[in-house]
């Protein structure tokens, strides 16, 4: 930034368009306009010049677009080209784990789906579900992690361990008999969040409504009904599906449904990982890193931090496959499906200690820097 832009900032430059605007207004007023009228006209104006600005401002900056972008791609790889000599074996690992997850899960479904969906095994069709959707996200928080986004995968980390307490509860639950229809529960529950979705677009729409979506809306009513009707009201709220596990039969809370699947000792991670999901003041602090003797607001990518995310999010992976595999069929779990898991927590396992390894590592060469730097 030039002395010529520190010189005069934002609120100079603000004050300076501020006391032409009055001049020019007295000016007019002084000639007989109303007041009124000469300050609707100077303000119009101002509006006008900074719409005219704005595209000229546009038209410049994407005949600069190419050149731009260039510098920036030049920067982020080289960025990249550090972040994987320092953490590169650490996120192999990771790849690998969820890779071998995925592989795994393909196996135990091609041996098991045809003979689920011939059953009708509802247990079976909803941990599938999640255990897809688990996979899919492990690979979303890889291309975070290699990104330098550790924040961000520890965003996704969250889904995966909210995945992670509903396979477990379904996979737990979901075939005892007093709760054998807890899958069913779950996956009609849909038609609850699709009623507040349609809900709230009519109510925003008002009297322009589209008929098409007005009709839409009321058969999910009448199907919400019947469903209140069949489940009891209860099943209208959060979690509704998982009433019956309660003693009071009302739905639970998530902090609730984590001692069902028996893992209290995680809520403080998830609490933890919510900060950076919402928009409170606990994501403002998980943004601050040091630097320069002091803490900053992270601003973009970083190369510090990766540990904890990827540790957590690749933990819930393997609670997530546990549930498959061992609530997915209504027989015990054989020695193939057995051997397959314990193969697999000893990969989810490496990616901790190369992490830490690479944290360490990362972090004494800064300090190294800060105590002699160039």
């Amino acid at each position: 930034m030039s002395e010529g832009r520190l010189a005069m900032g934002h609120s100079d430059f603000s004050e300076t368009v501020y006391r032409k605007a009055e001049e020019v207004a007295q000016q007019l007023i002084d000639q007989g306009v109303p007041r009124e009228k000469a300050v609707a006209d100077v303000a119009g104006a101002i509006i006008g010049e900074a719409d005219n600005g704005a595209g000229r401002v546009l038209a410049s900056l994407l005949a600069k677009q190419d050149t731009l972008l260039e510098q920036e791609r030049a920067i982020r790889r080289e960025f990249e080209s550090r972040l994987e000599a320092d953490w590169g074996t650490a996120f192999d690992a990771f790849f690998v784990a969820a890779y071998c997850v995925a592989e795994a899960g393909d196996r135990y479904l091609f041996e098991n789906e045809e003979d689920a969906v011939r059953r009708g095994d509802e247990v079976f069709e909803v941990l599938a579900g999640l255990h897809a959707r688990a996979r899919r996200i492990s690979f979303e928080i890889h291309r975070l992690l290699t990104g330098g986004f550790p924040l961000g995968a520890f965003a996704r980390a969250r889904t995966l361990h909210e995945i992670a307490i509903t396979a477990y509860v379904i996979g737990e639950y979901g075939r005892a008999p007093a709760t054998n229809d807890l899958a069913r529960r779950y996956l009609d529950q849909e038609v609850i969040h699709a009623f507040r979705y349609l809900k709230e677009l009519v109510e925003d729409a008002g009297p322009t409504v589209d008929p098409a979506l007005s009709t839409e809306f009321a058969a999910v009513q009448v199907a919400r009904q019947a469903l209140i009707a069949k489940y009891g009201d209860t099943f209208a709220k959060d979690n509704g599906w998982a009433a019956p596990l309660t003693a009071s039969g009302k739905a639970p809370t998530f902090h609730e449904l984590h001692r069902f699947a028996d893992m209290t000792h995680l809520r403080t991670d998830y609490r933890l990982m919510c900060g950076e999901v919402h928009a409170g003041a606990a994501g403002l602090s998980l943004n601050l890193v040091e630097f320069d003797g002091g803490l900053v607001s992270l601003p973009g990518p970083t190369n510090v931090g990766f540990s904890d995310p990827g540790t957590l999010a690749l933990a819930s992976l393997g609670q997530i496959t546990w549930a498959f595999f061992l609530g997915g069929r209504s027989e015990p779990a054989d020695l193939t499906d057995l051997l397959s898991l314990k193969t697999l927590n000893l990969l989810i396992e490496r990616f901790g200690p190369l992490a830490e390894a690479a944290e360490q590592k990362v972090m004494e060469r800064e300090a190294q820097l800060d105590r002699h730097p160039e």
